[in-house]
């Protein structure tokens, strides 16, 4: 490998074939400093350098790719999550939507179940009032009028419920 002093005048670097010196003849014939030998050295060094970071980009572009390759997988998986999760709200929605339509209808049930359910107390407390005026006991026997067994778990004639509401003093 030629010194830097030959290389840069375009001369043939030569050593001594004994190995005495360390300096080419070039550089001995010119009293210089000769760097042939660092030369040769850095240069080795430069070479194992590039060969140590050729494998090291080796490794790193096989683990970009391993890396990627993970990726790839996470985001196919983060989207199945996100599909899934997509479609459960959906249900989910329509599960609440579901019932609260079946809620209001429930509710509309009932309004119209207490607006009848005042009618009915109403005529019964006619019928009763009725039956009372024809005398009959509050605690008759209706199979004794020739009812037969049919209206037993009718009971008494008037509940307790049925004075207090008709008479308008509840629970006094």
């Amino acid at each position: 490998m030629p010194c830097t002093n030959c290389f840069k005048n375009k001369i043939n670097c030569q050593f001594d074939n004994a190995g005495r010196f360390i300096r080419c003849e070039e550089c001995i014939r010119r009293d210089r400093s000769c760097d042939s030998v660092r030369v040769a050295s850095s240069l080795n060094r430069l070479i194992e350098q590039q060969e140590k970071l050729e494998a090291e980009e080796e490794e790193a572009g096989e683990k970009v790719l391993v890396l990627h390759n993970q990726l790839a997988e996470l985001q196919s998986s983060l989207a199945e999550a996100v599909s899934r999760l997509q479609r459960i709200r959906k249900i989910k929605k329509k599960v609440k939507e579901r019932g609260a339509n079946l809620f209001e209808r429930g509710i509309q049930e009932l309004d119209k179940e207490s607006n009848i359910l005042p009618a009915l107390q109403s005529h019964e407390e006619w019928v009763v009032k009725d039956l009372q005026s024809l005398g009959v006991p509050n605690d008759v026997e209706w199979s004794s009028l020739g009812l037969g067994n049919d209206f037993n778990d009718v009971g008494s004639l008037s509940d307790s419920d049925v004075d207090e509401t008709s008479s308008g003093v509840a629970g006094h």
